[in-house]
């Protein structure tokens, strides 16, 4: 090879490599960058043309003119006519002599006629007293069973008439009824029984024994 075939062999290594160079280059570089957009023309700003005015033929109404005041013609005012005076009539006044009247003879007590004074008194006949039966009082009150082991449960079983109310612990219950309790420990019940004249009490009490 030649001393111009060698020269002429690394130029055209050179440009190469250049080329070479310049393709990285061209790939690393953003497309904004290499082919910047085209910028859009802004479209210029419309002038506003302003609207004739046109004249108005419509008439303008005059101003107010003030309306005089009537002028006051001249009337003529009524003459008071005189009117005669009258002359009273004169009364007459008629006096009629006074009329006794004739005594009248008033009869004294002793020529009174007498009436008969006695009469019948009239006695109430009363009917016979509804005497008020009593009411019998009769009360039923135990449990079933009365006896129980812890964890079980019992009936109280109540019966009670000729009573006005019937408590069980201070509760209104009526007059016949079952209830279950389940104690824990031995407990009373009392029931309270409210007579019929509303002013007495009947207690009745049942015990249930619970054993271990």
């Amino acid at each position: 090879m030649t001393r111009s075939q060698a020269l002429t062999v690394g130029i055209l290594a050179g440009f190469v490599m250049l080329a070479c160079v310049a393709a990285v280059l061209v790939l690393a570089l953003p497309a904004d960058v290499l082919f910047p957009p085209t910028p859009t023309p802004i479209p210029p700003t419309p002038t506003i043309t302003p609207t004739p005015t046109l004249p108005s033929f419509l008439p303008t109404p005059p101003p107010d003119t003030a309306t005089p005041p009537p002028t006051p013609t001249s009337t003529r005012v009524p003459t008071p006519t005189s009117v005669p005076t009258r002359t009273p009539t004169p009364t007459v006044v008629f006096t009629l002599p006074a009329v006794r009247p004739a005594a009248t003879a008033t009869p004294t007590s002793a020529e009174l006629p007498r009436l008969p004074t006695a009469s019948p008194t009239a006695t109430a006949v009363s009917g016979p007293t509804a005497t008020p039966v009593p009411r019998q009082l009769d009360v039923k009150f135990e449990a079933d069973p009365p006896t129980i082991t812890r964890g079980e449960c019992t009936d109280l079983v109540w019966q009670v008439s000729g009573a006005a109310s019937v408590q069980l612990e201070g509760r209104a219950v009526p007059a016949s009824g079952t209830e279950e309790v389940c104690p824990r420990y031995s407990t009373s019940y009392r029931l309270t029984i409210q007579l019929p004249d509303m002013a007495r009490y009947e207690f009745r009490e049942v015990t249930v024994t619970v054993e271990e």
